[in-house]
């Protein structure tokens, strides 16, 4: 065989193996993205997640990042629906009101509850009572925020958020974490929309 053949020989097989590693790379790459896709569903889906029964809806704080463990006088609590909107790099929800409980209202004998009213949001009326495992007035592992409709139920196929986060030294650094949930023909689907982070401000 000629120098010529050996080299176009050579040049054929070279060619085939950078197209086989480049198909690996792409192969392997697609995997993981999966993968770490399926983690952070599983880390958020599981860990963190809406529960409902009769139409009211259950969120028991756990794990959350050490921000969220403040007095509960620095949270907040919002729900609402609609479509979320792009703003540059941020997402903004259309979450417009809510309640601000306080820690007098849950300081006291354990379990200390406390139902903060009534809010017409959006058109349609919510309640918020929260739970404080420990009596003591700050927000922690086990304490519980229960949210329903007064107009007896959630509005089938309609996307609902829920906000709660903390934020101490007058809203620098806020923690939030935002649900997605919807009920749909009888089933309820909850999500994690973003979060828990810190927002930097």
């Amino acid at each position: 065989m000629s120098n010529a053949g050996t080299e176009s020989s050579s040049k054929t097989r070279g060619r085939r193996r950078f197209f086989v590693d480049v198909i690996a790379v792409a192969v392997a790459s697609i995997v993981l993205i999966g993968y770490a896709v399926l983690l952070i569903d599983l880390e958020f889906g599981e860990v963190y997640r809406l529960d409902e029964a009769d139409g009211a809806l259950t969120f028991e704080v756990h794990d959350l990042p050490g921000g969220f463990y403040q007095v509960w006088d620095n949270s907040g609590v919002s729900i609402y629906s609609g479509e979320k909107t792009l703003d540059g790099n941020i997402v903004r929800y259309p979450i417009s009101g809510g309640w601000g409980p306080d820690s007098s209202s849950l300081t006291g004998a354990a379990p200390t509850e406390a139902d903060f009213g009534a809010r017409d949001i959006g058109g349609s009326w919510f309640n918020l009572t929260v739970t404080d495992s420990r009596g003591d007035g700050m927000i922690g592992d086990g304490d519980r925020l229960r949210i329903y409709s007064m107009n007896g139920t959630f509005s089938d196929d309609t996307v609902y958020f829920m906000r709660f986060g903390a934020s101490a030294f007058e809203g620098i650094a806020p923690y939030y974490i935002v649900f997605g949930f919807e009920f749909a023909g009888g089933d309820f689907d909850s999500w994690v929309e973003w979060g828990p982070n810190e927002i930097a401000l």
